[in-house]
């Protein structure tokens, strides 16, 4: 742990080439099958082809069947930003390999200040650190191509250059709501320090351009639930939930940032005096982690990095600045998805990446939805989770978001799904868990699903208490037979590959009816 600064850009050299090298099958065109470089990666990122799905389907203001309880407002998706979620839909692999490296060469915008040489030192150890080798490969998504402007937005920042500033984070609104709520915080940090509301005034008009993202919600009078519904997911309210975070806290991954981080400020305070930006995205962090998850984990690593990038090009070249970023860059790539250290015996060696190819998974997965009508809804059977959030899908959270998006592409609602845990989050809100035939067979003819996808561990048969209750068997999803394709890594957290099976329901269920399937935009 303490040699992981030194080791780990002397591994990620070799390992960055190698990786670049197998990406050059993406010039060939056909972005559109690698969502990711790993299987995890690729298959969890269908959530957002999901999204950009149903808002080109139906409109931003319109409402949707294949979502949620099935009339779902999608004004509700306030935070989406329509131009990377189409980008990062289309081609994941290309966006967060290209918008990672842009992200490193934009910290070139210094070396007019800095000087080319120091410019380009810390530019070179921002590439070849775990944090950029895991954003490019194995950790960003679409808010990948919001983060890129952020050096640029606080090297103006740092020179008074509000103009440039203002340009650059409204550019970063475009493709990023986090990244300008992040900057907030930051920008008045800036005006405190400087006794100057010059900071935030220069985010001015990317906040303008993040209030017509949620006009759509307040003209609809929609406003309270989605706030509400937002606020229970992202644990800023833990009053009268159903489901409850219990990953939030002081885990093993986030006291190891924050030694890392804090490590890393240290270093900069003895240098030169309190790193004002760097303590602060600190901070951020560790809410973030601890209290209130309003971004992913990589969006706060990546403003933690930025910043101290930002405060050792701003102030005189120092080789203990240059150690704190190497500290800041370069956590163990283990708790990066770099390695494994099961299966790799290692907890600094990265592993290389090339470009996943999906499409072999997603058309067996059609073939295996392929016995659904359209406009159909159909159940899909989980355990009950105890009223604990991360238990949610029985240890397949990872597997679920490809078959909802090839649902979806039917015009098929595959129930439930992440937003309609959302909508119902709360005490007293309905349920639909039991992996029962009769549990089964109430809750689908509840919801009016023709049909329901049951689970086994691979290489188990379906009990006879589901024929005898009236279900057919319709297809099989073998997850094992997966192995393949999937390049040996395991996605659920199950001792087994689960199977899935593909049932029709007896009795009276049916479609739901055009009235309560949305109107397209």
């Amino acid at each position: 742990m303490v040699l992981s600064p030194l080791l780990t850009p002397l591994l990620l050299v070799p390992a960055w080439l190698h990786s670049l090298w197998l990406a050059r099958s993406l010039l060939s065109g056909q972005w559109h099958r690698y969502r990711g470089f790993t299987p995890l990666n690729a298959l969890t990122s269908f959530f957002y082809a999901s999204q950009w799905l149903n808002i080109s389907r139906f409109g931003i203001r319109g409402r949707s069947p294949l979502v949620g309880m099935g009339d779902y407002p999608l004004s509700r998706w306030f935070h989406v930003s329509f131009l990377s979620s189409c980008l990062y839909a289309h081609a994941g692999a290309v966006c967060t390999l290209g918008g990672t490296l842009v992200w490193v060469a934009m910290h070139m915008a210094w070396a007019g200040s800095a000087g080319p040489a120091w410019t380009s030192v810390v530019v070179g150890s921002l590439l070849f650190s775990s944090t950029a080798y895991a954003m490019a490969f194995t950790r960003q998504n679409y808010n990948v191509l919001g983060w890129l402007w952020l050096p640029l937005v606080l090297q103006n920042l740092l020179d008074g250059a509000w103009g440039a500033a203002s340009a650059a984070a409204l550019a970063a609104s475009f493709a990023s709501i986090t990244v300008v709520f992040a900057l907030t915080p930051i920008a008045v940090v800036l005006a405190i320090a400087h006794a100057s509301w010059a900071p935030v005034l220069a985010l001015a008009p990317a906040l303008a351009k993040l209030v017509l993202h949620v006009e759509p919600v307040l003209s609809q009078r929609t406003s309270g639930p989605a706030f509400g519904a937002m606020a229970r997911i992202i644990g800023a309210s833990s009053r009268g939930v159903q489901y409850r975070r219990t990953s939030m806290g002081l885990r093993p991954f986030t006291v190891y940032f924050l030694a890392v981080y804090a490590v890393a400020c240290a270093m900069l305070f003895a240098d030169h005096g309190l790193p004002l930006l760097p303590v602060a995205a600190l901070a951020l962090f560790a809410i973030n982690q601890v209290r209130l998850r309003f971004a992913d984990e990589q969006s706060l690593i990546l403003l933690f990095v930025s910043t101290v990038a930002a405060d050792v090009l701003a102030t005189s070249p120092s080789v203990l600045d240059l150690a704190a970023l190497l500290v800041a860059a370069n956590p163990l790539p283990v708790f990066l998805y770099l390695c494994e250290f099961e299966t790799d015996r290692t907890l600094v060696r990265p592993r290389t990446f090339a470009p996943f190819d999906h499409e072999p998974v997603r058309t067996a997965m059609e073939r295996f939805l392929a016995p659904v009508p359209a406009r159909a809804t159909v159940l899909f059977a989980f355990d009950d989770p105890q009223g604990i959030y991360e238990r949610l899908f029985d240890g397949q959270r990872s597997l679920i978001e490809l078959p909802l998006f090839v649902a979806a592409s039917r015009d098929v609602h595959l129930f439930p799904d992440w937003h309609a845990i959302a909508e119902t989050n709360r005490v007293g809100g309905p349920s639909w868990w039991g992996r029962t035939p009769d549990a089964v067979l109430t809750h689908a003819k509840g919801i009016g699903a023709t049909h329901a996808i049951v689970y086994t561990d691979s290489g188990e048969a379906l009990p006879v208490a589901w024929t005898e209750r009236g279900f057919a068997v319709c297809s099989t999803f073998d997850w094992a037979a997966c192995r393949a394709e999937l390049r040996g890594d395991v996605l659920w957290r199950r001792r087994r590959p689960p199977c899935w099976w593909l049932l029709s329901v007896p009795g009276e269920s049916r479609p739901l009816s055009d009235a309560g399937r949305g109107v397209e935009a």
